[in-house]
């Protein structure tokens, strides 16, 4: 082989090995996608797992949205001891994101829909998992809707 050619077949594996290395770390970064949480009123807990289960998280920011890009704040709180949340604010029935954040932790962020309450239904609440496990999708996080225990 020439020189020319040994020059230009380095520089080819050179350009894969970027290539490759650009993508497996995009790849790693991932975009989270939650399911749509449909819900009669948005209050509920975060938590966070840890080797002995759930445990609530204190002191979480707790944001909702506008259902559009770079939507306006609409109410904002942070849980309480217990990990509980809800909005002072008056919510109209319709479509936001939730954004659940702590530091060190991975930020939450999920699609909501506020619906009209109907009569005969369980209370339920929303639950936010906030996880710090970055090799797991989302690092973590997740959200669901669960039938609120009585006190």
């Amino acid at each position: 082989m020439t020189r020319e050619k040994l020059i230009g077949m380095k520089h080819r594996i050179i350009c894969t090995l970027i290539l490759l290395s650009v993508a497996v770390s995009t790849n790693a970064q991932g975009i989270c996608v939650h399911s749509l949480i449909v819900a009669t009123a948005l209050s509920g807990k975060v938590v966070t797992q840890l080797e002995r289960g759930e445990t609530p998280l204190p002191e979480a920011l707790v944001v909702l949205l506008e259902d559009r890009y770079q939507g306006r704040v609409v109410a904002q709180t942070t849980t309480g001891e217990d990990g509980t949340f809800s909005f002072k604010k008056k919510l109209k029935p319709g479509k936001y994101v939730l954004k659940v954040s702590h530091p060190n932790l991975a930020t939450f962020y999920g699609p909501v829909e506020l619906t009209k309450s109907r009569s005969g239904l369980p209370v339920q609440e929303i639950v936010v998992t906030i996880g710090a496990d970055f090799t797991k999708p989302c690092g973590g996080s997740s959200a669901e809707l669960r039938v609120k225990k009585k006190d």
